[in-house]
Parts: structure tokens; sequence; C-alpha cells
């Protein structure tokens, strides 16, 4: 369990993320071009998350041979390539509201100009986008 403290900074690092990502552009030209930039960012965060799960792996080979050295620079290793995780983590994160807000603030559009009975409140476009 994550203490509130922690969640906010994780929102607010996200956040911080999301207007990097904006900008490259306010919005994706696309539906294809955000899963492309999707793909991208998780594939870089899968690719960490393995670096990970391969130093852990050596990391008990060396334990099992009593190694303190290489315990010590494996698990250096392991917190550099998680620390990486997480950042590539928060950038899937910004991702996926970048594309929200579009596809959320299309929804809307359509329902404002059709003149469509929506109900858009506040509480609905939380569950939407979050």
């Amino acid at each position: 369990m994550f203490k509130e403290k922690t969640i906010e900074l994780i929102e607010k690092a996200i956040n911080e993320e999301l207007k990097n990502a904006k900008g490259y552009g306010e919005k994706y030209s696309s539906i294809f071009e955000a899963y492309g930039v999707l793909k991208e960012e998780v594939e870089e965060m899968n690719s960490e998350v393995e670096e990970v799960k391969g130093n852990f792996a050596i990391f008990w080979n060396f334990i099992k041979k009593n190694n303190g050295e290489k315990q010590k620079e494996f698990l250096k290793m392991i917190e550099t390539s998680a620390e990486k995780t997480a950042l590539e983590a928060l950038q899937v994160c910004a991702v996926c509201r970048k594309a929200l807000d579009e596809w959320f603030y299309k929804i809307l559009r359509s329902c404002w100009f059709s003149n469509l009975h929506c109900v858009c409140d506040a509480e609905f476009a939380d569950s939407v986008l979050y």
C-alpha cells in the first residue's frame, strides 16, 4: 500500500510528464498516433522491467556464492533499472492521459454540437479519465 504523500508525488510527476508530452502537440492527430506513441513507451518500460529481472536473477546467483561485492553491484543495477522503469511508467500514464483528454473532449464536443442529451458531470468525467 502506498502512502498518500507518495500517491500525490506520483500524480504530480504524471502531470509533469503530461505537460512534456503536450509539448510535442496538444493532441494526437489520430488514435493510431496515440497507439504508436504508447506502444513505444510500453516497450521502453518493458525493456527496463526485463533489465530488473535479469539483474535480480544474477543478484540471486551472487547471494548463493556469498559474493558480497557482486551483490552490492547488482543491487545498485537493480535500483537504477527500477528507477528507469518508474520513469517509463510515468510516461505511459502521461500518454494515456493525453489520449484520454482528446477522446473525452471529442465525446463532449459531439454531445454539444449534435444537441444530444448527454449527462457529462464531474463524477462521470473522473470515471472516464481516471
